[in-house]
């Protein structure tokens, strides 16, 4: 069985491969650079060890090989800038033996390994050619000395690497293009053009279909569903206290989880959905058609019953989403604080979570939601009319980063698996978010004076070996 691999998982130099590396290690120095390059190394050959870099999980992501990588550049160009003092003929025949020695194991067990035999010849012969290619420009062939050997090997190099990145963009396209029966221009206008004909829904959501072209992000509209890993720490919370686990793409979640999360809009390709066209447009190449839901809730909606954390873990992972629709979902150490404010919820008293009751909930919800809505690059404001004390519930991610105020007072933000509450007063509520990544600015912080430091260094560095010539 064939499958794509988009996992990062390999580490290599363009034409030089690993041959100088080799080298660099074969001269035994031991210094810092031979002794993390042979840690790494080990490090790399173990899958216990390799899963540190994932915090233990079991995905086969090997992105830290980009730092070996560096490390790998590095030691290739202090063999190059001493290449009388390293073995590079050594290094070079040890990377010939291997490469023959896993074709030979290919070749053997190709009916079952190999999917595309004639790649694998190919690729053998690229990989045996460079080998001899660089051999040849370090002057290991006597006739085939050149003048300039390290620009020949820069220019070949660079040429090596433009054709690798063809080659792998050219597979993709015609991969992408076989796989979807689309060309790259109707690819284009699918991802790119398909948000075109619409506007900014907030306090709504749109649900772009198929989350993995990032149709709503390539549009910049406010889209439910990506695929993006570097996502909001309490993103995943969410999806974990719903019982379903999110990866790099937005999973669906439980019955429920559309609506809770302010989905108003379902953009799709085709006619298969329930309701009648509210509009439509085309991207260049189909017709989308937008799909409104009546009874969507706006981010910014409250609540006047709260059941614990713990609570919540009790019920079924299908009936969560339903849960957080019924009754507002607070941490345990939460429980104290809300409930001199919202009552307990009560089953009898206020109905059973399901799904046949998820309208009469979300009308429950609408009776105290955002009335006006607005939003900048850190911030995010609502008014929100309440006939009593309640919380008011933001389906936004939650973050240490983040302040409140609630008509200018400063107000707790609630951390509510993983989305965010504060408390309302009675009557009219004008409601502030402010995002002030702190992190980040210490971060830059440090990185200016380390660079400054840095340049101060060098100076005093250049101006002392120019006071010992000038003495010398």
């Amino acid at each position: 069985m064939v499958h794509d691999n988009w996992y990062s998982i390999a580490a290599y130099l363009p034409l030089v491969g690993v041959c100088l590396v080799l080298a660099y290690l074969l001269r035994w120095k031991w210094d810092w650079l031979h002794v993390l390059l042979v840690g790494l190394f080990l490090v790399a050959a173990s899958p216990v060890s390799n899963s540190l870099f994932v915090m233990f999980t079991s995905e086969p992501y090997r992105r830290w090989y980009y730092m070996l990588v560096f490390l790998l550049v590095l030691a290739t160009i202090k063999v190059l800038d001493h290449l009388q003092d390293y073995p590079w003929r050594a290094g070079c025949g040890i990377s010939a033996a291997v490469i023959a020695a896993i074709t030979l194991y290919l070749y053997v067990k190709r009916d079952t390994m190999v999917y595309r035999k004639y790649w694998l010849v190919v690729l053998t012969l690229i990989a045996i050619g460079g080998v001899v290619l660089l051999f040849a420009a370090l002057g290991g062939v006597r006739r085939l000395r050149l003048r300039r050997p390290m620009a020949a090997l820069t220019a070949c190099t660079a040429l090596v690497a433009a054709l690798i990145t063809g080659f792998t963009v050219g597979t993709y396209q015609r991969a992408y293009t076989q796989t979807i029966g689309l060309t790259t221009t109707e690819i284009y206008d699918n991802v790119i053009h398909s948000g075109d004909g619409l506007t900014d829904a907030l306090p709504y959501r749109y649900y772009f279909w198929e989350p993995y072209s990032n149709r709503g992000m390539a549009a910049y509209l406010p889209d439910r569903t990506s695929f993006f890993e570097h996502a909001f720490p309490s993103i995943f919370t969410l999806y974990d206290a719903l019982g379903d686990e999110r990866h790099a793409i937005t999973p669906a979640g439980p019955e429920g989880t559309n609506e809770l999360l302010s989905v108003g809009y379902y953009i799709r390709n085709n006619s298969d959905w329930p309701d009648e066209i509210y509009t439509s447009f085309s991207n260049g190449h189909e017709q989308i058609n937008v799909y409104q839901d009546s009874h969507a809730l706006p981010i910014g909606f409250c609540y006047d019953t709260y059941m614990t954390r713990s609570e919540f873990d009790e019920i079924d992972p299908a009936e969560r989403a339903h849960a957080m629709l019924k009754t507002l979902v607070v941490a345990d150490e939460d429980e104290a604080t809300v409930s001199a404010t919202l009552r307990h919820y009560d089953a009898a008293l206020d109905g059973k979570i399901s799904q046949e009751n998820k309208f009469a909930d979300m009308d429950k919800r609408r009776e105290a939601c955002t009335d006006v809505f607005d939003y900048g690059t850190d911030y995010f404001y609502s008014e929100i009319t309440s006939g009593s004390e309640q919380y008011a519930f933001f389906s936004v991610p939650y973050d240490k980063a983040w302040s409140a105020t609630v008509n200018g007072e400063s107000a707790e933000i609630l951390n509510i698996n993983g989305l965010m509450a504060v408390k309302v007063n009675a009557g009219k509520n004008c409601i502030r978010f402010h995002y002030s990544p702190t992190p980040l600015w210490c971060g830059i912080g440090v990185s200016a004076i380390s660079i400054l430091l840095t340049a101060i260094y060098l100076l005093a560095g250049r101006r002392s070996r120019k006071s010992k010539k000038e003495v010398l």
